[in-house]
This record gives C-alpha cells, structure tokens and sequence, in this order.
C-alpha cells in the first residue's frame, strides 16, 4: 500500500463514522506513521485539522506536538510497560 493509500483510507474511515453519527473520533498511530522524519505513512497535513491524534512514542517529549502545533494531538503515550502482573500503557492527555 502506498503512503498516500493510508491518509485516504484514514479519510474514508473517520467519514464514515461522521455519516454512522459518531461525533468524536480520531486517529491513534506511532510517531513513525505520522511523522514526517518518520516513515510518514499517514499525512496529517493532508488532513482536516479537527482530526484529533494519540500519538505513541516512547520517548522524553511529543515530537509530533512541536512538529504539527496546529494540529489536536490531544494524547500521547509516552511508553508501555508489560509484565504479566500489571500490564500497562502511560499516556498524557491535554485535554480539550
């Protein structure tokens, strides 16, 4: 599948809940998906700017925040943590 391929059927997809009437949905990838110094396999730049994103990159700051400022990254999980214990995931939510 070309990147391309990915925004248009990440478009598709958030269309077609808007028209089932789901009013809040998004867009949840890793940095590498998103980004453009990644592999930059879904372009948010091609996308509305309403379209909130939960990004997943572990690593010491949201990169994607700074690199689309005006786009809604509205969480970030920052790392995942398994153990057959006590499996979890950390995320930062900003809010509305």
């Amino acid at each position: 599948m070309l990147q391309g391929d990915v925004t248009k059927v990440c478009m598709t997809f958030l269309n077609q809940l808007t028209n089932y009437g789901h009013q809040y949905q998004g867009i949840y990838a890793s940095w590498n998906w998103l980004s453009a110094e990644g592999a930059h396999y879904i372009h948010i730049e091609d996308l509305p700017d309403y379209v909130p994103y939960w990004v997943a990159q572990y690593h010491s700051e949201n990169s994607l925040k700074e690199e689309y400022p005006n786009n809604i990254i509205r969480i970030w999980q920052y790392t995942d943590c398994y153990s057959e214990e006590f499996p979890y995931d950390a995320n930062i939510y900003y809010g509305d």
